[in-house]
């Protein structure tokens, strides 16, 4: 196909034709790299984000149990020591409930891994607790072995159980920091690659207006508007 022999709306349908394909190709890019951008985003805010929350909130309900254990070791009468227990209780339902939540929010295996070792250290650490509680309950004659317990070994487990705690928070504000970094260079590199397809289209736009002026003038053996004067001339009869 000659694309001199092309009639003039053959040539202005390929001109438009291509325009709407120039369209198309930087719409749909932009809608790509925004789609990526948007992905990145609604993982910081549906995932990252209320894991470190929830992460922080299971770090204090862990506390709490640690000072009531501390608080039950130091009372002095069964009542107290009962009323230390139903807290304990209560507290743990709390923990339960916590943890069940940020469960659902785990986003990969090596995730999965962290959270599979701290629930082993959490059960480690409540089965001396078993231990700590009914030998806490013996008051004087008990103290000096409920206080060696206390500072030893259930020590030992909480403070293990709470390292692991922090490395699954660490790891979550890892997650959101790369997602956050990936959101911003996928913002880099679409306004880049945006900017130089909107140019490309601008500069074919105008090569094919001025092919296709060129086209007609030569046709026409120069501008349409003298053509236009000459031919009214014409017929008016002014030869």
């Amino acid at each position: 196909m000659n694309y001199r022999t092309l009639t003039l709306a053959s040539k202005l349908s390929l001109a438009f034709a291509a325009l709407v394909l120039l369209t198309i190709l930087v719409g749909g890019f932009a809608l790509s790299r925004m789609a990526t951008v948007n992905g990145s985003t609604e993982d910081i805010a549906s995932n990252w984000l209320p894991s470190v929350k929830l992460l922080g909130e299971i770090r204090t309900v862990n506390n709490r149990i640690r000072r009531a254990e501390a608080d039950h070791v130091m009372a002095m009468d069964a009542q107290e020591m009962q009323g230390i227990e139903k807290q304990l209780d209560e507290i743990k339902v709390e923990l339960h409930t916590k943890l069940g939540a940020y469960e659902a929010l785990i986003a990969s295996p090596e995730e999965r891994a962290l959270y599979e070792s701290f629930r082993k250290l959490k059960d480690q650490y409540f089965a001396v607790q078993a231990k700590l509680i009914p030998l806490s309950r013996g008051g004087d004659a008990t103290a000096a072995a409920t206080k060696a317990l206390f500072r030893g070994e259930s020590r030992s487990a909480f403070n293990a159980m709470a390292a692991e705690t922090g490395r699954l928070s660490d790891l979550n504000v890892k997650g959101s920091d790369q997602a956050a970094a990936l959101a911003a260079e996928t913002y880099a590199s679409a306004l880049k690659w945006t900017a130089g397809l909107i140019l490309l289209a601008v500069a074919t736009a105008a090569g094919l207006a001025v092919v296709i002026v060129r086209g007609v003038q030569r046709t026409l053996g120069g501008d349409p508007a003298q053509a236009a004067a000459v031919a009214q001339r014409v017929a008016d009869g002014d030869l």
